[in-house]
């Protein structure tokens, strides 16, 4: 009696088709990751250029010139704008108010968030632009651009 013996056969298209889709899914995650959550490369870079105004602007107008602002577009959170000054003992509320208020009229989109940090202390404040977008538009006017992106 003769036992049949495994064969080998190609895998045709399936296993061709099967690493082709792995290196086109993670390259489209490499891809996404540089973007940001809706935000295009252009968008990203011009967002960029628009943080370091604020930066300049808020840093000219300062008794504490140590701030810092990015611009952060991660595709698994949403979008926000950091700004963190560093001081100890400053006025946080009145530098938090100024830095929310250059972000919000600012042309930075897309955007969901915006947070605000001093150190050393630790005081820090966020605003969400869902939750908190009919006060900011009280307190600041209208977003000079739309954030349905």
């Amino acid at each position: 009696m003769t036992m049949p013996h495994a064969t080998t056969r190609p895998t045709g298209r399936r296993g061709v088709i099967a690493p082709l889709v792995a290196v086109l899914v993670a390259g489209l995650a490499i891809s996404l990751a540089g973007c940001g959550a809706g935000a295009s490369p252009e968008q990203v870079a011009a967002n960029d250029d628009l943080a370091r105004q604020i930066q300049k602007d808020l840093s000219a107008g300062s008794d504490y010139p140590g701030v810092e602002v990015s611009y952060v577009a991660n595709p698994s959170e949403s979008v926000k704008v950091f700004v963190e000054f560093r001081c100890d003992g400053c006025a946080f509320e009145q530098l938090a108010d100024r830095a929310i208020e250059a972000v919000w009229t600012s042309e930075i989109t897309p955007l969901d968030t915006i947070y605000v940090e001093a150190k050393p202390g630790q005081r820090e404040t966020s605003v969400s632009l869902f939750a908190d977008a009919d006060r900011l538009e009280r307190e600041y006017g209208p977003r000079p651009v739309s954030d349905d992106s």
